[in-house]
């Protein structure tokens, strides 16, 4: 007997996505300003959303996997980013100047596309082509992420939707460059570690590894402190001695290389940490204690703002978006922590990795943000802000999931949690247009 799609129980989502698109187009009624062309942005909302609530039903019918809906809703999501955050003003570098500050790489996503394409078009339509080739760089590294990683699929997407990252990568920030490769790296390096007994790397997974630790390193120094999660591979995946060792000597290897280049090239620009070396051992080694310090009373007194500029695009936008679209993204992102299970055999083993990498990626932004910081008499850090902390979120989370048992979900919550998020970044991207 033939089934129909809309025959199949959809378990509620068209319900609820009807009713958060209701909700978000009312949010828009009452804050935008009517002064511009806001009818075109209701009708992009209605659309928009439209295809996303459709989209979303139709997977949880067919009972498609994760990556098949995440894939095309980030490039919706990501598109509206691109197409309708206003163009900031970019500062037109020389290649060789980029190549030599490490801007190429850490912003590797935007970077590149936006200095071939400012040699032959305006710079406000490079700008354009680089956020489109960002977005579907980034997407096509996320939809890679969700099919690989065995566990924890909506929790990675959930952190990719925030508008933070998003935002981060429309804008070519460094920030969205490290989250989405450190995203690829932790994605393959969890698919070897939850194999079954028998799994043995092969020389291309190995290489694949490799590459997206060493971009991930070149894209940021402070990402050096995910690599401790190759602690949680079993010696067994490499097969024998030979290839174990051949992996981690070719590892040692090319990161002390890349530490060389980042020092060699960068040490006389003033904006980098290897032109610090003075305030450095004047002020942490010279005064350890204090640094310590002021390390615990600023995380005591901004946390809570540092957590929120997760959520929001930015800091400076921090006080324009809506609270409606504020609160859905962390009530998703909670909901899918609690929810999203996939525990482990290797569950100790599993805390002791994800606290290392993720303990010494904040010391290392935080004292980034203490050699910078324009006053040592203030006992609080001013020269950091929230967003830079956004690669480590995927790693804290899953050693918060690791701490804790969690109860196992149905599909229809993760899916739930991921079209509430891009409905509220729909809304978001439209509301700042």
């Amino acid at each position: 007997m033939k089934v129909f799609d809309s025959e199949l129980y959809d378990g509620g989502l068209m319900r609820d996505g009807i009713i958060f698109s209701l909700t978000y187009f009312i949010t828009l009624l009452f804050t935008l300003d009517f002064a511009v062309s806001s009818l075109w942005i209701l009708l992009l909302f209605v659309v928009c959303a439209t295809l996303s609530v459709c989209w979303t039903v139709h997977c949880y019918k067919l009972q498609l996997p994760t990556d098949t809906l995440i894939g095309p809703l980030y490039l919706l999501v990501g598109l509206c980013y691109a197409f309708f955050l206003p163009i900031s003003a970019e500062t037109p570098s020389h290649f060789s100047t980029i190549l030599g500050d490490g801007q190429f790489f850490s912003r590797l996503l935007y970077l590149p596309m936006y200095t071939f394409c400012t040699g032959f078009i305006p710079v406000t339509a490079a700008c354009y082509v680089a956020r489109v080739f960002a977005v579907l760089f980034a997407a096509l590294i996320v939809w890679f992420s969700v099919q690989t990683i065995p566990y924890g699929e909506t929790f990675l997407a959930i952190i990719c939707f925030l508008p933070s990252s998003i935002f981060s990568i429309v804008s070519g920030s460094s920030i969205g460059t490290s989250l989405m490769l450190s995203v690829l790296f932790i994605a393959l390096v969890i698919r070897v570690s939850y194999t079954k007994a028998f799994y043995v790397m092969t020389i291309r997974y190995r290489i694949a590894l490799a590459a997206s630790a060493f971009l991930m390193v070149l894209s940021d120094l402070a990402c050096l402190a995910f690599l401790a999660l190759l602690f949680m591979i079993p010696a067994r995946c490499y097969g024998d001695r030979k290839n174990r060792f051949s992996f981690v000597g070719t590892m040692v290897f090319i990161t002390l290389l890349i530490i060389g280049y980042r020092v060699y090239t960068t040490s006389n620009y003033a904006t980098s940490v290897f032109s610090k070396s003075a305030v450095f051992t004047e002020q942490i080694l010279g005064r350890p204690f204090y640094f310590v310090l002021t390390l615990v009373r600023t995380f005591f007194t901004n946390g809570g703002r540092y957590l929120l500029n997760l959520v929001v695009p930015s800091p400076g936008l921090l006080t324009l978006v809506p609270w409606p679209f504020i609160l859905t993204f962390i009530v998703g992102f909670v909901y899918t922590i609690y929810f999203d299970a996939g525990l482990s055999p290797k569950r100790f083993y599993v805390i002791r990795c994800t606290l290392i990498s993720t303990a010494l990626f904040i010391l290392v932004i935080a004292t980034k943000g203490y050699l910078f910081s324009p006053d040592f008499s203030s006992g609080l850090i001013s020269g950091f802000i929230g967003t830079e902390f956004l690669p480590v979120a995927l790693p804290a989370g899953f050693l918060l999931k690791r701490l804790f048992k969690h109860p196992s979900a149905a599909q229809k919550n993760l899916t739930f949690a991921v079209l509430i998020c891009v409905l509220a970044n729909i809304a978001s991207a439209l509301f700042l247009a």
